[in-house]
């Protein structure tokens, strides 16, 4: 069961991602991102009440939030060192850069900016 738990929790990020990302009005945990080595899940939740960015373990343990002040759409960096995600901290929509342990935060668009994603550099 080991085995198969983590290819799971990518086929329902890979359907998810094929689908689009979810409404932002939706409740719940949605949009999630596997990192490189595939052994942590990104994921957004409004679990508290606002949307946050949380990672965990692809066995769906050690569940971490990273961000206090909003974030929705994670997107891991092609090496999984960093996470692009979006947030509404100016009260739109715009896209940040954050290290894979939720430190160093910052914004990188001011015009407006949703659903990130990464080009690899070869």
């Amino acid at each position: 069961m080991k085995k198969i738990a983590p290819l799971l929790i990518a086929l329902l990020c890979t359907a998810s991602a094929l689908t689009g990302p979810p409404d932002s009005g939706s409740e719940g945990d949605c949009s999630c991102s596997s990192g490189s080595s595939s052994a942590s899940l990104a994921f957004h939740s409004d679990r508290d009440g606002d949307d946050e960015i949380f990672v965990m373990d692809a066995d769906g343990s050690n569940q971490r939030q990273l961000t206090t002040e909003g974030g929705m759409y994670p997107a891991w960096s092609p090496d999984g060192r960093r996470l692009a995600f979006v947030s509404e901290r100016d009260g739109d929509d715009e896209i940040f850069v954050m290290d894979a342990d939720g430190s160093n935060q910052r914004q990188l668009t001011t015009e407006g900016g949703r659903f990130p994603a990464w080009c690899p550099v070869e």
